[in-house]
């Protein structure tokens, strides 16, 4: 008997998610590329999909069937305060009823500013604009669900993307 490989779900076609998702395919995974429109390149090997992932209807049905979940999303940045946060909740929760492994591509704002620190994982949180408060309080949603158990999540964060695609 084979067993298939575990579907790897990437939400968000933006030049990160669909990196990723390029890279994933190489790696041999099959992978469902995720945006509102479902629409944009053929990528050999990628399903593409439509679905709002700010809903939590569009969430379930984009990650069903998925063993990790990619959450690459992002919105322009005069809407983060406002639809960032049901976002979150809407892929957390999906993520967490399929039952799998959250992957977030991540920012470094809840740390707000360094003044010439040298800043690692164990730096505070000292944000102090309206979006890294936001971003703070989204990081600390999804560590609490790892913490409780509910479904595992990993954190990458990046202060910059370089590289193919990227304005």
């Amino acid at each position: 008997m084979t067993i298939a490989p575990a579907l790897h779900t990437v939400l968000g076609s933006g030049p990160a998610g669909t990196t990723l998702a390029t890279e994933l395919v190489r790696r041999g995974h099959p992978v469902r590329l995720v945006d509102r429109s479902g629409s944009g390149p053929a990528i050999e090997g990628v399903e593409r999909y439509a679905a709002d992932v700010a809903t939590s209807e569009g969430a379930r049905a984009a990650v069903a069937g998925a063993a990790v979940v990619y959450h690459c999303v992002n919105v322009g940045y005069h809407l983060q305060v406002e639809v960032m946060p049901k976002i979150q909740e809407a892929v957390l929760g999906a993520a967490e009823q399929e039952g799998a492994r959250l992957v977030v591509l991540d920012t470094l704002y809840p740390y707000g500013e360094t003044h010439g620190a040298v800043m690692t994982e164990d730096s505070p949180w000292n944000a102090t604009t309206r979006k890294g408060r936001m971003r703070a309080e989204l990081d600390a949603r999804y560590l609490a669900a790892h913490r409780e158990g509910r479904l595992s999540v990993v954190l990458g964060r990046s202060a910059d993307f370089v590289g193919p695609g990227v304005l």
